[in-house]
């Protein structure tokens, strides 16, 4: 157990820190809420679910794929500019829900690959 929560500590500074976000807005992504959130590093919540854990490993890999298809200074700001080819919503605002994080991972592979979107 205390390896899983070592390893959602480290995976959320990461991608806090990879995307630029602010607790909120990593809360928001996590599709929590703040107070939760907050709750889960003060360790009052030992156990954020195993839904949050697997959906926290989604976001990870996909911004490992932002990296391998963007210079890693333009990830963040990728993230958060509206995007034609995901009807002008940022890819940041689809994180929170699987079948956005699907759309941003294709993206994201089309982009790594040359692919016309």
């Amino acid at each position: 157990m205390a390896k899983i929560l070592e390893r959602w500590d480290k995976s959320l500074q990461r991608v806090q820190k990879e995307l630029g976000l602010s607790q909120e807005d990593l809360a928001r992504v996590l599709g929590v809420s703040a107070r939760n959130f907050t709750r889960w590093f003060s360790g009052q919540v030992e156990n954020p679910g195993e839904a949050h854990l697997q959906n926290l490993q989604e976001i990870e890999t996909i911004v490992d794929e932002a990296r391998k298809a963007l210079k890693s200074e333009f990830v963040a700001v990728w993230f958060r500019t509206p995007n034609p080819t995901l009807a002008d919503l940022r890819p940041l605002d689809l994180l929170s829900s699987r079948p956005g994080q699907a759309r941003v991972h294709v993206l994201l592979g089309s982009i790594r690959w040359g692919l016309p979107v």
